[in-house]
């Protein structure tokens, strides 16, 4: 990744599995330009970008941070927040009918979870009665704003 894809506000994922919200960035400091949060304590880390996987969405960081001074207690592991989910996935449930790219074309398989601590394989699906993983790249669009 490069620094122009870590902008404030970026919710991506660490090499090691964390959900890091990027609070800042500093291209002056070659070495570690993105100071990032990993849950609502408020601790900042610096990071180099090439610590980062995937991006995985958005927030508003002045939001981020005021929830972090009001409930510091509080641990932002994504349980309880939508900004957590990618895009493609908001609005879905667990047993909607979503469409993917399969080695057939397009297809109309069931929903069954995001798991965010894997980013290789993170969808899961049921198909014919089997469930399987896969990257969230198989999806197919909506083009509506509602889940197909």
């Amino acid at each position: 990744m490069d620094l122009s894809e870590l902008t404030p506000g970026v919710v991506a994922l660490t090499r090691r599995g964390d959900i890091a919200i990027v609070v800042e960035h500093k291209p002056a400091n070659v070495k570690y330009p993105v100071l990032y949060c990993i849950n609502a304590k408020g601790k900042r880390y610096k990071g180099a970008t090439h610590e980062f996987t995937q991006v995985i969405g958005q927030v508003n960081v002045a939001e981020f941070l005021a929830a972090c001074k009001t409930d510091p207690g509080h641990s932002h592991d994504g349980t309880d927040l939508d900004f957590l989910v990618p895009p493609q996935l908001k609005g879905v449930k667990i047993g909607d009918t979503i469409k993917i790219r399969g080695r057939s074309g397009e297809e109309s398989v069931e929903y069954r979870g995001y798991n965010r601590n894997c980013p290789k394989n993170c969808l899961s699906i049921r198909k014919g009665g089997k469930d399987y993983k896969g990257p969230l790249s198989i999806l197919v669009p909506a083009t509506s704003g509602a889940p197909t």
